[in-house]
């Protein structure tokens, strides 16, 4: 009896000391947005970082990533990225949600200034050349939003935009294609819930979540792999 009283007491006491072991201090443990200072080096890693993605909704083959601050630059890069990774071939159909760095992203990428499309003189009376806009954007390309309503914190209603193109022009592509027949981003959706679910650096509200950025990069290419 007092063997077992011992070992009893002993295995007590080390589980309290497991659990009252202080955490680690130092930088490793990150910042939120609000508390980074852009002017100290040390925060520059710190704050929120997204995965900007870019997938063929055909195959589901992510095309382009890229992993930064949620801003135009990072949004220029992804699509700078999938247009020499596609050889500059123009996509029928590329639909996002509505953040609105997007539009002028694809202007940028996919736009051609009208003093490079090499008009003849014919051909400038005809289509008005001083009236045109200063950036030509090809017809080919349709491009359509997806626009969600929330109400504490749940989605109450999807309503499908077409920003360039025309209504017949998307079911077209859509009709040709073995996807979803409606303007949707679930293949991204889809994606997010993938890597949260095999890497735990992006679940939410967790221990796990990444204090470094450079293994922040390298786990989420390897859940891509």
């Amino acid at each position: 009896a007092n063997t077992r009283k011992r070992f009893t007491t002993r295995k007590s006491v080390m589980s309290i000391h497991a659990r009252c072991r202080p955490m680690k201090p130092g930088p490793l443990w990150g910042k939120k947005d609000k508390h980074c200072d852009p002017e100290q080096p040390a925060d520059r890693t710190l704050g929120s970082w997204w995965d900007h993605v870019i997938v063929d909704a055909e195959s589901r083959l992510i095309v382009s990533l890229v992993v930064g601050r949620r801003t135009a630059d990072t949004a220029l890069e992804t699509w700078l990225d999938f247009y020499a990774r596609s050889d500059g071939d123009l996509p029928l159909l590329i639909t996002t949600d509505e953040y609105p760095v997007y539009f002028s992203t694809l202007v940028t990428v996919y736009g051609v200034p009208k003093e490079e499309l090499e008009l003849t003189a014919e051909e400038r009376e005809e289509f008005d050349y001083d009236g045109m806009p200063a950036v030509y954007f090809p017809v080919e390309i349709a491009y359509t939003t997806v626009h969600k309503e929330r109400a504490q914190g749940r989605v109450v209603s999807v309503e499908q935009r077409i920003v360039l193109g025309s209504k017949q022009q998307v079911e077209a592509v859509l009709a040709e294609g073995t996807t979803a027949p409606t303007i949707n981003v679930s293949y991204v959706e889809r994606w997010n819930g993938t890597q949260r679910h095999f890497n735990a650096r992006k679940a939410r509200k967790v221990y796990t979540f990444s204090k470094d950025l450079l293994f922040h990069v390298a786990v989420t290419w390897l859940v891509v792999t």
